[in-house]
């Protein structure tokens, strides 16, 4: 029983954790904007392309409640109407559909309510502007941004069933402007619009009979769906996707209400994302004595989590890659290549992939002084050593040439050590130049003297001619 207790107990703190690793995923894929990233005036440095055109749509229906086929007589909204109305003799006065849903329009609100462009669109739907523009506001839950944009127009309805009006007012959202998608090819956005009914709770969701309809224009490629759908209140779930290949600047889009003469500008900006390089050591020594590494990293959602992109890697001074010039950082995981100096100066290095945006860091190829005084005092002291070792062998007037050979040796074994000529254990300079190292492969270099460095480095004996025998 014990063991079977203990089972159970460990079964349900894994699926308890299953819960919240889901529950923490869904919440980070629903991290929400600051504002949203639409444009809600003409870019005067862009050359914002023609809209197109809204899909057909069908003409407003403003017949009488008592024509429609199998309809109660009195209209929803007049009914409404009459409800609202303080004066029970006022209440009962006969009442146009126009009528009524001018007076709930003029009810809900006032001077702002453009009563010329009331439109009927059923028998329980209406739609009024209370403005000439977008404007950003702070947005409802659901929209994922705290400042959305509200559309500048009006929706009133009226449900059926329990005779409640319905204040609906459009957001919008450009879900984080137009980005490159590395599957596509294209750049990608995704519209988001829902009505708020404001005259509810924010969680309770309306059911709207029959369903509103917008339609989106945009010169794109594609705009899938061109007309939307929206059949319930308080939620964000009707979205319109925008596909562009050409995103010079700004895309301009339009929303056309239903039956509007005209519809709502708006301008959804391209978000460019870049390419992050970063050079683990700014400075190096110069000569292709030294090898820095240089990390390649994609802006955040640059491509799919699976997906790669090539990357290539340019040097403005010829700078060798040793990997090669194309890297593939893969989702958000970077890339990392190793690069040799060459000569002395400023470098600058850039990495470019299709339409993300290059970067650039800048890198210094220094003098090698720590390589190059390094390996003459080890230098010095190996040759020191030699003479030593050597002292009653050695005239005083060999004494500076001894010197100046083993200085000369010790540098070259120091250099040759440092761009890896020389692999020996103990002898590994892959940053190139390391002061202790550098005096170490000096101090071989003076203390074995030219003929040794033939030992050393067999490419020095190759052109050295045939000794002669007698």
């Amino acid at each position: 029983m014990t063991i079977r207790r203990i089972v159970r107990q460990l079964s349900l703190l894994a699926s308890a954790l299953c819960v919240l690793s889901v529950t923490a995923s869904a919440q980070d894929s629903t991290r929400r904007r600051v504002r949203s990233s639409v444009i809600l005036r003409a870019p005067s440095a862009v050359n914002a392309p023609m809209t197109a055109a809204p899909p057909a749509a069908a003409p407003p229906r403003t017949t009488t409640p008592s024509s429609v086929a199998g309809q109660p007589a009195i209209s929803p909204l007049v009914r409404a109407a009459r409800e609202r109305h303080d004066d029970a003799s006022a209440a009962s006065a006969p009442l146009s559909v126009q009528a009524a849903a001018t007076s709930i329009a003029s009810s809900l609100y006032g001077a702002s309510a453009r009563l010329g462009t009331l439109t009927l669109h059923t028998r329980n739907t209406a739609l009024v502007w209370v403005g000439d523009a977008a404007t950003k506001e702070s947005a409802p839950p659901g929209l994922d941004v705290d400042e959305g944009v509200v559309l500048p127009f009006r929706y009133i309805s009226v449900d059926e069933a329990t005779g409640a009006v319905m204040a609906l007012k459009p957001w919008f959202d450009d879900g984080g402007g137009l980005r490159y998608d590395s599957r596509k090819g294209a750049y990608v956005a995704t519209l988001r619009i829902g009505l708020r009914d404001t005259l509810s709770g924010i969680a309770s969701r309306r059911a709207i009979v029959p369903a509103i309809h917008l339609s989106i224009g945009a010169a794109a490629d594609s705009v899938d769906p061109e007309r939307l759908e929206i059949n319930e209140a308080n939620v964000f779930t009707s979205r319109s996707r925008l596909v562009t290949t050409r995103a010079g600047g700004p895309m301009r889009v339009t929303v056309w209400p239903d039956f509007a003469p005209e519809g709502v500008e708006l301008w959804i900006p391209v978000i460019p994302d870049s390419i992050l390089l970063r050079i683990d050591k700014p400075a190096i020594d110069g000569f292709g004595l030294e090898v820095t590494n240089v990390t390649v990293e994609l802006s955040r959602g640059a491509i799919a989590p699976d997906d790669s992109l090539a990357v290539t890697l340019r040097s403005v001074r010829g700078a060798e890659f040793i990997d090669g010039p194309v890297v593939w950082p893969k989702g958000a995981a970077p890339a990392t290549i190793r690069m040799r100096s060459v000569g002395m100066g400023r470098d600058t290095i850039s990495a470019v992939a299709g339409p993300l945006v290059v970067g650039n860091e800048q890198v210094s190829f220094a003098f090698p002084s720590g390589l190059v005084f390094g390996g003459l005092l080890g230098a010095v002291i190996g040759s020191a050593i030699a003479l030593l070792r050597d002292a009653k062998r050695v005239a005083l007037r060999s004494l500076l040439l001894l010197l100046a050979g083993g200085a000369l040796t010790g540098l070259v074994v120091a250099m040759s050590v440092a761009i890896g000529v020389i692999k020996t254990p103990g002898f590994d300079l892959p940053s190139g130049g390391a002061a202790m190292v550098s005096i170490l492969a000096g101090v071989l270099g003076g203390y074995v003297g030219p003929k040794g460095l033939e030992r050393i480095i067999p490419a020095f004996s190759s052109g050295k001619p045939p000794e002669h025998t007698p």
